[in-house]
């Protein structure tokens, strides 16, 4: 979400840039079922192991483990400078074990943030009354994951709840290297490149709470509200680096699955934070603001024992 933290200004060194660091680029950690149907992270009425959301899980009938690959690619343009960005190296990965069948237990685990971009910059700086030119080359290689506990009770045959706790935690390395250009020096010395790299580590509490209701038959609302405490993303390592505290904002979902006929269902969803508020000066000079998520899907049973989802 913060790609901001891709925008360097290419007159400064390896010191000073290595020194901001954001939380990257945000991944909601949706399973394949979800992303299928267009979900922004509440239960839909396709009962699945969902990050963030225990009560996806209430109809499972026996214990259950799910893994879904999320890879994100994608190219940038700030002014003249372009890059790429990739992610994510970590699966999203959901363990449910029901209670009878009215009660569920979860522990899940996915990506929530990613930090792995690329970009190289070329311009020129004055050196001894001479334009010398250069070429930064910038790396970044890490993320930001969630781990969570979670439960999920049935209280009537049309009302749940549920809640989950847990933590993100997570790494990031970023290298800054810049080479000169020698066809443009007037000196017999070559001026030596120089090279920088900086790791930070990130921890903080993350919780949920969680409803589902059925007002009809064929109608189910579910809604969820993640709160996240301080992000801390504390330097590493022998030389002194800035450290941040990130105040992630409360994170709004609500969903709604209507079934259309025995083998049509469609679904709606709708996922709201405020970014615009994170308690450090530098990220939110370039935050996004008010970030809404939209997401709707069409399910198509066609037989018992497969389904096709669009």
């Amino acid at each position: 979400m913060f790609l901001a933290v891709l925008v360097l200004p290419t007159s400064v060194f390896g010191q000073s840039i290595l020194g901001s660091s954001g939380l990257g680029v945000r991944l909601e950690p949706l399973d394949a079922i979800q992303r299928g149907l267009g979900g922004v992270g509440a239960a839909i009425q396709s009962t699945t192991v969902l990050p963030g959301d225990p009560t996806a899980s209430l109809d499972l009938l026996a214990p259950t483990i799910t893994f879904t690959a999320q890879p994100t690619l994608g190219d940038y343009t700030v002014d003249s400078d372009e890059g790429h960005f990739s992610g994510t190296r970590f699966p999203v990965l959901g363990f449910a074990f029901p209670l009878g069948t009215t009660s569920v237990l979860t522990l899940t685990m996915g990506s929530h943030f990613d930090q792995r971009w690329s970009a190289i910059v070329q311009d020129s700086i004055e050196l001894g009354g001479d334009r010398i030119g250069i070429t930064d080359e910038f790396s970044s290689d890490g993320g930001i994951s969630t781990i969570r506990a979670g439960w999920a009770k049935r209280l009537s045959p049309t009302f749940a709840v549920g809640t989950s706790t847990g933590m993100y935690m997570g790494g990031l390395t970023r290298s800054f290297d810049r080479t000169f250009s020698q066809d443009s020096l007037s000196v017999r010395s070559p001026i030596s490149s120089f090279s920088d790299v900086g790791q930070w580590a990130h921890s903080g509490p993350v919780a949920s709470l969680n409803v589902s209701w059925d007002p009809s038959p064929v109608v189910q609302v579910a809604g969820t509200i993640d709160w996240s405490g301080t992000i801390a993303v504390e330097p590493s390592g022998e030389i002194e680096r800035q450290a941040l505290n990130v105040d992630a904002p409360l994170e709004f979902k609500v969903a709604v699955t209507t079934v259309l006929s025995p083998a049509f269902m469609v679904t709606a969803g709708l996922a709201t934070a405020n970014w615009s508020d994170l308690g450090e000066p530098q990220i939110d000079s370039v935050g996004v603001g008010r970030a809404t998520t939209l997401g709707a899907g069409l399910e198509w049973n066609i037989g018992n024992f497969w389904a096709g989802r669009f």
